[in-house]
């Protein structure tokens, strides 16, 4: 299947972790947009790609204001839509969890 989960970070390296271990088990192909991430962060970003694989797209240019981000988030979902079957927006710090009984 054709699919991909794609995420904004800032600066907390923790839960992109976090999100790009639980995220790598049910994608086949990750997206991390890099809204404000400061670019100490980027020896960290390497290491951790080559760790579990996912593309980082630095956002320059963007604030960090509320409509600003869901409009880099709507444009970024629209593009991937175009070559994707299945797009999945989370926040870093949110898990999509499917309801065990089923």
């Amino acid at each position: 299947m054709n699919n991909v989960a794609f995420t904004i970070v800032y600066n907390d390296m923790v839960i992109l972790k976090l999100w790009l271990t639980y995220y790598s088990k049910h994608f086949d192909t990750l997206v991390v947009l890099g809204l404000g991430t400061k670019k100490q962060y980027d020896n960290y970003l390497d290491k951790l790609s080559k760790e579990i694989p996912f593309s980082f797209i630095r956002i320059v240019g963007e604030n960090s204001e509320a409509q600003n981000v869901i409009e880099v988030i709507k444009k970024r979902q629209r593009d991937l839509l175009k070559k994707y079957t299945w797009v999945l927006y989370s926040n870093c710090d949110e898990f999509v969890v499917v309801e065990p009984r089923l």
